[in-house]
């Protein structure tokens, strides 16, 4: 299982998303593209979120915005990605997203 801490940056809050490392996540890169399940504490979100690749090196996440204002994350909260190529819900990959 892939394990990533991510500190949530200005740019993640006002946009809404959660952009990840190619490097720190290089098994996430050839489901770009492709929808997959956000994980949140035993909890699937209402709908799948699209991996993008925004062309720096990185994948994101979009429409977290709600998300982040739910749970009060502020700049520099720290989430722990967790991701296992082999776990599916609903046939569609699935991230772990935990606040550290």
């Amino acid at each position: 299982m892939t394990n990533y801490i991510k500190k949530i940056t200005k740019t993640d809050l006002k946009k809404g998303i959660l952009t990840l490392s190619h490097s720190k996540l290089e098994l996430l890169r050839k489901y770009r593209g492709e929808e997959i399940w956000l994980e949140i504490g035993n909890d699937y979100d209402s709908k799948p979120y699209m991996l993008n690749d925004d062309n720096d090196n990185n994948l994101r996440f979009s429409g977290l915005k709600k998300w982040y204002e739910d749970r009060n994350i502020k700049i520099g909260t720290k989430i722990r990605i967790l991701f296992d190529e082999k776990e599916l819900y609903q046939n569609l990959h699935v991230i772990h997203l935990e606040l550290v």
